[in-house]
This record gives structure tokens, sequence and C-alpha cells, in this order.
């Protein structure tokens, strides 16, 4: 099964302050709308450096032919020099398409691992 979405405007994961409505248009006619919001931060060191994280968490619904949720956690660098993408990203996603469902459980570590 294969879902191809794009958000209107992108979500720009490091630029949120507090709680932004998402909208968008997925392959087949599907809809998306759903919320992205920032959940605090944490401090971790990456490539032997210390690092603040803030955490976004993207809680997307999808109706029309393929429909259901996509839960999505990211932690990217507050400051934009160490690193301008996520260091960790995890998706849980729960779809149904043309009555095939789908229940997966995604991690992404950039390489090298954060520590904490």
């Amino acid at each position: 099964m294969t879902l191809q979405c794009a958000v209107d405007g992108g979500i720009a994961l490091a630029d949120i302050e507090g709680e932004r409505e998402l909208t968008g248009t997925c392959g087949g006619g599907a809809k998306a709308h759903g919320h992205v919001r920032a959940e605090g931060s944490r401090k971790a060191t990456w490539r032997d450096k210390p690092v603040e994280l803030v955490r976004t968490v993207v809680d997307l619904t999808v109706t029309g032919a393929s429909s259901g949720e996509i839960h999505q956690v990211n932690e990217v660098p507050k400051d934009s020099a160490v690193a301008s993408f996520p260091l960790y990203t995890s998706i849980d996603v729960n779809m149904t398409a043309q009555g095939i469902s789908l229940t997966q459980k995604l991690q992404r570590h950039v390489l090298p691992k954060v520590k904490d």
C-alpha cells in the first residue's frame, strides 16, 4: 500500500509555536486534515555536542478512498546550525485502502544516534 499526501504550505517542524491546523490532499483524491503542535524540548548530545531537541507532534486524519490516522513525532534541533532536519522520527499509521487494513509503527534515527 502506498499513500502520498502533501500538506498545504508544508509543516515547518522547527518553527512551531503552539498548535497549528493542517490540511492537504493525498493520492486517489483522499483528503488530510489535522494538527501539528510543539510538545516541549529536551537536552541531548549529538556528535559529541550538546543539543536542544524540540519535540513536535503531527496528528492527521485521512478520509476518502484511503482512510485512517497518522501520528508522527519528530525531534528537531532548536538551533538550525546544528541540523535542519529531524534527528528522530516515529510514525504510527492505521489506514484502510480498498478494504485492506495496514497498521505500522516505524522509527528512524539519524546516525549517529542522539544520546540522552
